[in-house]
């Protein structure tokens, strides 16, 4: 983008305006730089709104989301006669409405929020359960401590007392003292986070991150086996458990509540099931799960234009049941998964995965061009016993900018290879759950939250973020 191509005042600043593909690009470039200044990482990275000024070239602000609801601005310079682009600093703690205004500041350090007493807001609560996703201890927690945040104290922004955001009350507090964590276990959260986890008698609950760490070792001492998945399970847990003077049916109501009116639209996708159709998966449960993708696929707007679906079975045989440009509308794809027999045979999930990445995946059979930034993801449901190596063909997938989600399909799961199939943190990509009922609320949710997050790399080798609003401004 050129100096002639702006409106921009000599020495001051431009009108503010909503960013276009062309702004995303240039904020592409400096991404990285970006993300080394917010110790938390980047989320996700919009361009949203910027200015310009002219000074020996083009110096642009631009405001970027980073999260849900967190915003910074960055400063970057193309220099005279288009020669390239420097970034030159970052401004933190912006939010949606606010006007950009110039600054100098060359040396702008993230303050992380997380550890900073009193902090309260959604952003901060999802910058929280980041961290705590990311120890490799802790299983897929299924939106619920999110959802304890939301109900106690509505992310802090209700009337809190000692127990910070989570409410972390004598119960809590008891059953933290009296569990003996292993060493491993406790070395790998000090080592990650800066906390000794054996003594919280001193620990101070207004800052944000303690609150967090010490309800999610709550649930993990209280809960030895998979969590409570769906709203109304984890309601009648919380009630039982975590706050014994909780109602559950508020619980309900308010998480409904909140969840239907918050998150991400998913308009356009690349979504591709592959379905293990093995003689070690139940025929029942083969069954089981082809309800459960005609299900999960209706709540998308299938069609050329929006979310294009794949769907293949596998045993030793890869067989494809649906390219992304065959079944186009919701009804049709319905009715070719409804209708779907189990094929029965070995097991070689990572010569499927293999396959669906390189064929399926593909300009020829429908899949849209990664210069468009439309998410590719993929569904692998499977009970975790293949015959074959996943690690590769699963890391292969990822390098062709996939978003693997692992699923679990009947009572005799392998967790492990879930794990190793899914995205990491497996605490967001892995499900090793049997419950089809419970799975479905709990994957719709993820999709709600991670859809709207998933980054591709285009031709150009420049990260373009997959939020619709962007993607739609890049065909």
């Amino acid at each position: 983008m050129s100096a002639q191509e702006q409106e921009t005042v000599p020495g001051g600043l431009s009108e503010q305006k909503t960013a276009n593909a062309q702004i995303q690009i240039i904020a592409d470039v400096v991404r990285n730089k970006v993300a080394a200044k917010i110790p938390d990482g980047l989320i996700i990275f919009r361009a949203f709104t910027y200015k310009t000024q002219v000074v020996a070239g083009i110096m642009y602000y631009i405001k970027v989301q980073i999260d849900r609801l967190g915003y910074v601005v960055i400063k970057v310079w193309e220099k005279v006669n288009n020669t390239g682009l420097e970034f030159i600093a970052v401004q933190l703690n912006h939010t949606e409405d606010d006007e950009i205004k110039p600054f100098e500041d060359l040396n702008t350090k993230a303050i992380d929020l997380t550890l900073q007493p009193g902090q309260t807001g959604e952003a901060v609560v999802d910058a929280c359960l980041l961290k705590i996703h990311n120890l490799p201890i802790f299983a897929n927690d299924f939106g619920f401590m999110k959802r304890i945040a939301l109900v106690e104290t509505n992310f802090g922004t209700n009337s809190i007392v000692n127990g910070g955001i989570w409410q972390v009350n004598q119960v809590v507090l008891t059953a933290l003292g009296q569990y003996q964590f292993s060493t491993i276990f406790a070395t790998t959260i000090e080592l990650a986070l800066n906390i000794d986890i054996s003594d919280f008698t001193n620990i101070d609950f207004s800052v944000p991150l303690w609150s967090a760490l010490a309800a999610r070792l709550f649930i993990y001492i209280e809960i030895q086996g998979k969590l409570p998945g769906s709203v109304s399970d984890q309601a009648v847990w919380w009630s039982a458990n975590y706050n014994l003077e909780g109602n559950s049916a508020n619980f309900v109501t308010i998480v409904n509540q909140f969840e239907s009116t918050s998150g991400c639209t998913i308009d356009k996708m690349d979504l591709w099931f592959l379905v293990d159709g093995s003689g070690s998966v139940a025929k029942e449960d083969f069954a089981l799960a082809m309800n459960f993708v005609g299900e999960l696929s209706r709540n998308f707007d299938i069609a050329p234009d929006k979310v294009r679906t794949g769907f293949s079975t596998y045993t030793k045989e890869y067989q494809v049941v649906s390219q992304f440009d065959q079944h186009t509308s919701n009804d049709e794809f319905y009715d070719v998964v409804i209708n779907t027999s189990k094929p029965g045979g070995g097991t070689y999930t990572g010569a499927a995965i293999r396959k669906v990445t390189d064929t399926g995946f593909t300009e020829e059979n429908g899949a849209r061009p990664l210069s468009m930034g439309v998410p590719r993801v993929l569904i692998v449901m499977t009970d975790g016993q293949s015959h074959d190596n996943v690690t590769s063909p699963s890391e292969n997938a990822r390098d062709a900018g996939i978003t693997v989600f692992g699923v679990g399909i009947g009572d005799g799961v392998v967790e492990e290879e879930i794990n190793v199939i899914a995205n990491d943190p497996d605490s967001t990509y892995a499900f090793p759950l049997a419950d089809f009922n419970q799975l479905l609320a709990v994957l719709e949710h993820a999709f709600e939250e991670q859809a709207c997050q998933i980054s591709v790399e285009i031709p150009d080798n420049r990260s373009c973020n997959l939020l619709n609003r962007f993607a739609s401004d890049l065909e």
